[in-house]
């Protein structure tokens, strides 16, 4: 049964406060510059190589909140993006 505690443990850092920033943002910013790029530069061959380099940082990024997150839903979000990745890496 989901308690109230729960809830707030799930949101919440073991001090009690909401996370709204946390240190493994920075491999986003990786991951956002990179895609920008990819969908602004017409080259095939560098296109494919910025995907690369931005599923590389998406991949940091999940990794870091599964491992570093400071709440459970960070943590369950870096899980799911991480099998996003998979499947897009396996399934395309």
């Amino acid at each position: 049964m989901i308690t109230e505690n729960h809830l707030k443990s799930f949101f919440k850092d073991r001090q009690g406060n909401t996370v709204v920033w946390q240190w493994p943002n920075i491999p986003l910013y990786g991951w956002i510059i990179f895609k920008l790029l990819a969908w602004a530069i017409p080259d095939f061959n560098i296109q494919n190589g910025l995907e690369q380099l931005s599923t590389a940082f998406l991949f940091t990024w999940a990794y870091l909140e599964i491992t570093k997150g400071a709440t459970y839903f960070r943590k369950i979000l870096g899980l799911l993006v991480l099998i996003l990745i998979f499947n897009n890496v396996l399934f395309n």
